[in-house]
């Protein structure tokens, strides 16, 4: 390999760049994060251009294959999107062949940049529609285009417009604006003579010359760097993205990732994770399969760069078992009813991940005998959600955890020996377990323990949980299903209901509707019970009082009121009149069982 290494400054006009990413000699490196710019974005920065603002400077790494003694023949490199699609699993980079004796431009800064240009001025951009559902597939395609009626801040717009039809020019019916597809005026060898047809007025006309002109001069400056490996490259790439806040620092350390591991393609594997995942019905991202990581086998959870690359060699080889109790984890996760919104962050997961990996569990949601771990685990998940034990600082409470699973022995010889390591190929594992002996179910206990400041809750604020958590919230279901262990979410439909069905409120009596919290009361977990679908339908609005009737016909005392207890129904008057009495005796009843669960 040539080792001469080098730097200097280059620079190409707008359309040969262009040109070069079409023909593939401006690619991309697997260690690069996703095009993550918004249509917004990209309109911004076409005005930019037009207002003659500075496009700034970018970095690429200069390679040939036949200068590098096909070093980089195994390594991945990827071409830039034209046609973009806000939904991940209908889009994919398409990989590119590198050919002997060919220069190719890596780029290492500016790939958001520079794939913003290839969309708005050769391609378009998918974004889902308003209320369109996530797992439908269609989205509508967007065009930029630029509105040449008025003089305005930003005349950049990206439309999907009946009337356009990918029109190279049309007049908004609302507003008679006319708006010019971008790509006709960059690309028209005369503007006059291509804007004719339009019937354009002088100004209109004007406008379209000055974008003309600012496309047409705009060089894309970069620094172009040579003779460096690929890890070399990576650490530009890192040095240059970790002093900036526009990158996050799981990204770099997904790069790093993709980089280091020669064996297992990362950057395929992780978005095959994913996709997996997200067919599970859960939004799981790189940034948590990192985390993931580290939480599985470093010392130091945080994203630090500091001897990641190391750590993360010895890795590669347990990859397999890490995506597999991913995997196990969310299906656990399925089972147990929760969903993308009942869990909003990912974090409490990772105790369970933890867990299920260290203990090389499988088939957790189908084996009789992990019923009791699995009891447990729904149980202390719904309680952390509902408790927020990650809304602080996720970092610590999250080594706290980790602390119960591998025991104080283990976390004394960890400080001892002064590893970046918990458990890996460099520290032996005599001498630092990842699970403390005789560990044989889910601690919940000890992290309950672990955590008494967190866990620690008094009346007043469950009172105030639960008249505060409304119908739907995100805390209401996992409220409910810890009100209700014993129903199967699963397996079974439940819908939350009104016990004092909601169309009803208005029938209440005068003095309970004249405290301006009573709607808000009415409508909180203090009023609602998990009700099987079909029974739920059934029940509709009928009053409290006649549906409870209608259950317990021909029972006798003790049978009614277990039916009551089963419901959590308190053993009070159900009629109207006295619905103040049923709310206050009924948030007695929660919060004791709330406190019976939680303690």
């Amino acid at each position: 390999m040539n080792s001469k290494k080098t730097s200097k400054h280059n620079s190409e006009p707008l359309f040969e760049a262009l040109n070069q990413m079409s023909r593939r000699r401006y690619v991309l490196p697997s260690f690069q994060r996703d095009y993550v710019w918004k249509m917004e974005q990209i309109e911004n920065l076409f005005n930019s251009i037009r207002l003659g603002y500075p496009f700034g400077t970018l970095l690429f790494w200069r390679i040939n294959l036949a200068e590098n003694d096909n070093t980089l023949q195994n390594e991945s490199f990827y071409s830039f999107f034209q046609h973009y699609n806000e939904d991940k699993n209908n889009i994919k980079q398409q990989n590119c062949s590198l050919l002997p004796n060919n220069d190719y431009w890596v780029v290492l800064d500016g790939q958001q940049r520079l794939t913003s240009l290839n969309i708005g001025l050769l391609g378009s951009y998918k974004k889902r529609a308003r209320y369109q559902r996530k797992d439908n597939p269609d989205y509508p395609e967007y065009h930029l285009y630029m509105q040449i009626s008025d003089d305005v801040d930003n005349p950049f717009k990206f439309i999907n417009n009946q009337n356009s039809r990918l029109a190279q020019c049309f007049t908004d019916e609302k507003t008679g604006q006319k708006w010019l597809l971008v790509r006709t005026i960059f690309y028209a060898n005369k503007t006059r003579d291509m804007v004719r047809p339009f019937n354009l007025s002088d100004k209109e006309e004007d406008r379209v010359d000055e974008l003309k002109e600012k496309l047409n001069n705009l060089n894309i400056e970069f620094s172009e760097i040579t003779g460096f490996d690929y890890n070399e490259a990576t650490g530009i790439f890192v040095k240059v993205n970790s002093g900036g806040t526009v990158l996050e620092m799981s990204d770099i350390l997904n790069s790093i990732i993709v980089s280091t591991w020669k064996k297992v393609n990362a950057k395929e594997e992780f978005k095959e994770l994913t996709e997996m995942i997200v067919r599970l019905g859960f939004n799981i991202n790189t940034n948590y399969i990192v985390k993931a990581i580290l939480f599985l086998y470093h010392s130091d959870v945080r994203f630090q760069i500091q001897g990641f690359t190391d750590f993360i060699t010895t890795i590669e080889d347990k990859w397999e078992n890490i995506k597999s109790s991913i995997l196990e984890t969310f299906s656990l996760m399925k089972c147990l009813g929760l969903s993308n919104s009942t869990l909003g962050g990912y974090n409490v997961t990772l105790p369970v991940l933890y867990y299920i990996h260290h203990r090389q569990l499988k088939n957790l949601t189908t084996t009789p005998s992990f019923s009791n771990d699995k009891a447990c685990i729904k149980r202390w998940i719904l309680s952390a959600i509902i408790l927020k034990i990650f809304s602080g600082s996720s970092d610590t409470t999250l080594r706290l955890i980790r602390s119960v699973f591998v025991g104080k022995a283990s976390r004394e010889n960890c400080e001892k020996d002064g590893s970046a390591f918990l458990y890996s190929s460099i520290v032996t594992e005599s001498v630092l377990l990842p699970l403390k002996q005789g560990l044989s179910e889910f601690p919940a206990e000890e992290i309950k323990k672990e955590l008494t400041d967190d866990w620690y809750v008094s009346d007043e604020s469950l009172e105030r949980l639960l008249l505060e958590t409304q119908k739907g919230d995100r805390y209401s279901l996992p409220i409910l299903s810890l009100l209700y262990p014993n129903y199967d979410v699963n397996a079974v439909i439940y819908e939350q209901d009104h016990l004092h069905p909601w169309n009803r409120y208005n029938e209440m009596p005068g003095v309970f509707k004249a405290n301006k919290e009573s709607k808000k009361q009415y409508n909180s977990v203090v009023n609602l019970q998990l009700l099987q679908k079909e029974a739920n339908i059934q029940k509709s609005d009928i009053p409290l009082k006649k549906w409870v009737e209608s259950q317990t016909k021909g029972l006798n005392d003790v049978a009614r009121k277990e039916f009551l207890e089963s419901h959590l129904i308190p053993y009070v008057s159900l009629e109207e009149a006295d619905i103040v009495g049923f709310l206050d005796e009924r948030l007695k009843m929660l919060v004791n069982r709330l406190k019976n669960v939680l303690a």
